[in-house]
Formats: C-alpha cells, structure tokens, sequence
C-alpha cells in the first residue's frame, strides 16, 4: 500500500465531503448525525505565523442540533508518533480558544497498533488538561461493516475495505461502487484499487470484471453495471470505456484539466490496464501532464 495514498486518501475524501468527519465521529460514538447541518471546511493554519507544526490535516466545522457550531480536528496516522500527539493537544486547544467553541479530534488509523496507540488519553502529571484521540481504526470499520449502509458512505466503505485489506470485503464494496454510476462511486473506486495490496487487487480485478454476475442482480445496488455503456461493441470494449469514465471521474475529481493531446490519448487508446494506470496516476498526479506521462 503507498503510503502517500494511506495518507492522503481520507483528506482528500474530507477534502470533497466534509460531512465525512461528523460521519466519522459518528461512526466512533454510535450515534446518528441526525441534526447536524453546514458542515464546511475550515483553515486547517492554526497559526498566524503558520510553522508547519502547526497545520493541522484537515480541519471541518459543522451546526450541531442546538444550533451552535463545533469543529472537528481529522487527523491520519500511519504510526503512532508520540511528538504528534503533543500536537494534536495544541489544534484542539488552539481551535478551541479561538472559537470558544467544542473541538473533537478523529484520528484515523488504518491498522490496529497504530489505532491501539493512538487511542490511549494524553494526561500529564501537575497538567488541568487531557486530550483523548476519537480514533477510528479496523475495529470500528469492521463493525461498521455489519450495520452500515455502503450505499450511503462509499467514504467509509472504502476504508473500510483499505483497512481489512480483505478479498471478500474488497469485492463487497467495489461491487457498490461500480455499480453507483456517479462521481463518488468511481473516485473511490479508483482509491481502493490503488491502496489494496497487490495480491488482494489482482483478484479484486479478475473478479469485478465479471459483469454478467453482477449485471443479473435484481437488487438496487447492482442495477446500473458499470460497464453497460460499452457492451453493445463487445465485452473488452466495454471494459476499456468502463476505465475511462472512472479516469475522467477522478480528473473532474481532482479538479485536472485536459488539454486536446490528453483527450486524443485517451481517446485512441483500446487497452483497458493502460487506462486503468492513468486513473491509479490521477488520484495523486499534480496535473494531467503527470497523468499521461
């Protein structure tokens, strides 16, 4: 797994849907998010003078039911850092006297002894001040699976799947979002196959381009395949023009533009895993050039 893609995948989830933090303060509490509203993102420079210490990962700010406004601190750890978590105490507290308001801090932590690490409360000796980490780990994202709707957080789902690192639960949602026939299904698409070990995402493909098993469901989830669009002109075309509208659903994602040379790259190219590498290259890319390179 890449760990600029570990790393920055949730951020750039937060980054396109800012309800995703309450979602996950959610998912750690139990509780619905009935009632809160307005979830925006805010400047994650929690500092005039703006040291990269700190700048938080991604700071988001939401109505809650009474009416007031919280803010939620998201941070992604790949391994517990113990300077961090001094850190984490100077966002929430720093947010939390500027905006006289409450701060929550969602830690997100994709395997089970960072969670497990980063879970444990901060409280000094001779200090009137504890910071305890809401993490979200595989644990919570396990059991989230046997009660959530996916179709309802593709976000979480892919996480989920990033973080079991499972065939079964991998085949699962990418089954969804394939099948979803919008921005958020592709783009996340993209994201799993691009985070999943390498054994894990070769059988991921092999299985998920069997359409006519999914294509025959009778249930929601699987009434749009994915791949509709190209099988009138036969099976591997159809693969081909499944890949680019993943490609141009995350271009439109990311917010790159194409050029002409770009679109006549695309458009004369019949090779299905060529296809699906400028999708892997443009969850990260810093420009269509780099897409295509």
């Amino acid at each position: 797994m890449s760990p600029t893609h570990q790393h920055e995948m949730p951020l750039e989830m937060i980054q396109r849907r800012p309800e995703l933090a309450v979602e996950l303060l959610a998912l750690r509490f139990g509780r619905d998010i009935e009632g809160f509203k307005d979830a925006r993102l805010e400047s994650a420079e929690l500092n005039e003078r703006l040291p990269v210490e700190a700048v938080a990962d991604s700071v988001v700010s939401v109505v809650t039911p009474h009416g007031s406004r919280a803010y939620v601190v998201v941070e992604v750890q790949r391994r517990f850092i113990e300077a961090k978590v001094w850190k984490w105490l100077a966002y929430v507290g720093n947010l939390a006297g500027r905006h006289r308001a409450p701060v929550a801090l969602v830690v997100i932590c994709l395997d089970e002894k960072t969670a497990a690490k980063c879970a444990e409360p901060l409280f000094p000796d001779y200090s009137s001040v504890i910071l305890a980490p809401i993490v979200v780990g595989p644990a919570e994202l396990r059991r989230w699976l046997l009660i959530g709707d996916i179709r309802a957080s593709p976000e979480i789902a892919t996480l989920a799947a990033v973080a079991l690192n499972d065939l079964e639960v991998a085949v699962t949602v990418a089954n969804d979002l394939v099948t979803r026939g919008d921005e958020r299904g592709s783009f996340n698409y993209a994201y799993l196959k691009a985070c999943l070990g390498e054994p894990i995402r070769k059988e991921l493909e092999k299985m998920i381009s069997k359409t006519e098993l999914y294509a025959c469901r009778e249930d929601d989830y699987f009434t749009r395949p994915f791949w509709d669009a190209g099988h009138d002109a036969g099976h591997k075309q159809g693969l081909v023009q499944a890949a680019v509208v993943a490609l141009h659903g995350v271009l439109a994602a990311r917010g790159l533009e194409l050029q002409e040379r770009h679109r006549a790259l695309v458009d004369a190219c019949e090779d299905e895993a060529v296809v699906q590498r400028w999708v892997t290259r443009a969850v990260v890319a810093a420009d269509a050039d780099e897409v295509f390179a």
